[in-house]
């Protein structure tokens, strides 16, 4: 019990941690900053989860009339999605991960059948990499042992764009635990530049997220650093 109560106390500091600089400069302050419409955003948010949750996009939805489609490969996560977006009128949901060409994958996620462990991540945590799940175990007791894995559609971001003629998307927000250079690479910047790509950090190597700097700056994006994710602007 004292592991138990020890642990919580260290996760919640974590995440009182990562709200501090979410308050310090949050996605709208990068809107406005950058001059875009605010009320008039063309968005993809690849690892959408519920759409709701920790997700940065889902605060301006109840605000503007946003465009966007929503990516999410887990069934149960993108259940969510439907319910919490089925009123929308311009909202797409295509369920698949994203990664550099067609293939199925095996992705990890917590076992629901293990609701306790959910109290640290509620439906949120899932990877390509099982490390990264195991990574929280330092908090969260008998977690390797209720990782559970499936096998996901995965296909490139450039055939969602085509798809959907998302050739003028303003924003694209990336959070998919440790596989954010896949994404990016995914995008075929002779066809689309979008003007804010917002991205998570927390989980890459630091080879990894050379390769992402490099790789947008090649393009002609300014990076910026932003707590545990990171920005890059047109």
């Amino acid at each position: 019990m004292e592991f138990f109560k020890k642990n919580i106390f260290q996760k919640i500091a974590y995440e009182l941690s990562d709200l501090k600089y979410q308050k310090k400069e949050r996605l709208g302050d990068i809107i406005k900053k950058y001059e875009l419409d605010i009320a008039n955003i063309k968005f993809i948010s690849v690892g959408a989860n519920d759409g709701i949750k920790h997700d940065p996009i889902a605060p301006f939805l109840k605000k503007y009339d946003w465009e966007g489609v929503f990516i999410e490969p887990i069934p149960e996560y993108f259940s969510l999605l439907k319910e919490n977006y089925k009123k929308s009128r311009k909202i797409i949901l295509e369920q698949a991960a994203i990664g550099s060409e067609e293939s199925q994958k095996n992705i990890y996620l917590i076992n629901p059948k293990a609701p306790w462990i959910t109290i640290f991540f509620g439906k949120r945590l899932a990877s390509f990499d099982r490390k990264i799940i195991e990574s929280h175990s330092w908090y969260v007791p008998m977690l390797r042992k209720n990782i559970i894995n499936l096998e996901v559609a995965v296909i490139p971001l450039r055939t969602i764009i085509e798809k959907y003629e998302y050739w003028d998307v303003d924003l694209i927000t990336i959070d998919v635990e440790g596989y954010e250079l896949e994404v990016i690479t995914s995008l075929d910047f002779t066809k689309i530049k979008p003007k804010i790509i917002f991205f998570e950090t927390k989980h890459l190597t630091i080879n990894g997220y050379e390769k992402i700097v490099n790789l947008l700056e090649t393009e002609g994006y300014k990076i910026f650093a932003l707590g545990r994710d990171s920005y890059a602007i047109s």
